[in-house]
């Protein structure tokens, strides 16, 4: 018999014999660890408070986008290029809604100040080679 099997019926026998099953249920949810969640958001607080940003990162001539958080909200140009995996000349074009076309587009963002349009909470990105 496994320790945490012992240790549960150790303690279901501190319990009334009476007791219900609403009791019962109570305690193993007692002695059993909380399960974790995980988040799908792009900003989430930790226990300092930090907001991140998700970027998904397309290179034009890769097959498999990169994915990974920024420890910044909101993201600007500069920020995004510090975090890139490959350095290099570069177009960025980034995901959005266009309220005029009420559509979706690729807006190009070339200033390091600009601040990076999201899509559904997450920066999404396609990034073209100059040279």
């Amino acid at each position: 018999m496994a320790e945490g099997e012992r240790v549960e019926r150790r303690a279901h026998r501190d319990l009334p014999e009476r007791a219900s099953s609403a009791e019962r249920d109570d305690l193993r949810r007692r002695d059993k660890p909380a399960p974790r969640t995980r988040g799908s958001g792009s900003k989430s607080s930790g226990g300092a408070g930090e907001a991140h940003t998700v970027v998904v990162v397309s290179f034009l001539d890769e097959n498999v986008p990169y994915r990974f958080k920024v420890p910044a909200a909101p993201l600007t140009l500069r920020t995004f290029k510090d975090y890139l995996p490959r350095k290099g000349n570069y177009r960025y074009f980034f995901k959005t809604n266009c309220a005029d076309l009420d559509t979706v587009i690729q807006e190009e963002v070339s200033s390091d100040s600009d601040t990076l349009p999201m899509f559904e909470g997450k920066v999404m990105a396609r990034v073209k080679s100059i040279d």
